[in-house]
């Protein structure tokens, strides 16, 4: 069954960061590639009828990407991304395999900030939520800046681990059929 113009919008909305960074790769101009993600935008909204289900969005959107990123490279008379057609596929071959693991890692990632303590996660949402780097971040936490810099270090690494051990969990119940992580986090 084709995608719904609903839901395509918000498969596009929510990938909007990563798919700018995607036509950034091609026209090397950010503005650019703004304009790029507008007539995208259009273009979805025409031809979303398309795209025969939410797993085949990614790579419809990324081929229609770089197709219109080419178009107003042309249009633009700007020379051509110095990426060759072969590296631009390889490039489409990894966002391919990204966009295949990105749900259940952030699924993972999500159930295992859970596991952290309360000052582990306070630490985590003013460093990337809040953007507060270094001594900024050591100051706003009144400890030695020594000291942030080993319990981030301590919790990316337990963040890591549980992120792993529950891909391995996964991983273990797919070939043995069962749900690894509960009805809470069953699909």
């Amino acid at each position: 069954m084709p995608l719904d113009r609903d839901t395509a919008v918000r498969m596009l909305v929510s990938g909007r960061s990563s798919l700018l960074g995607y036509i950034y790769s091609i026209v090397r101009d950010w503005q650019m590639a703004d304009d790029v993600f507008q007539e995208l935008s259009i273009l979805l909204l025409r031809k979303c009828d398309a795209i025969r289900d939410a797993a085949a969005f990614g790579s419809w959107v990324r081929s229609a990407a770089r197709l219109e990123a080419m178009n107003i490279l042309r249009k633009r008379s700007r020379r051509p991304t110095p990426l060759g057609d072969a590296i631009q596929n390889l490039l489409d071959a990894a966002w391919d395999a990204s966009d295949a693991e990105t749900p259940d890692q952030l699924d993972s990632l999500r159930a295992c900030m859970k596991e952290l303590t309360e000052r582990a996660r306070h630490i985590l949402h003013l460093r990337y939520s809040e953007d507060i780097k270094g001594e900024a971040l050591a100051e706003v936490l009144r400890q030695p800046p020594n000291t942030v810099y080993v319990a981030l270090s301590r919790i990316h690494k337990r963040l890591a681990a549980c992120i792993e051990r529950r891909a391995e969990e996964q991983r273990r119940a797919e070939t043995s059929g069962q749900s690894p992580f509960g009805r809470e986090d069953a699909r």
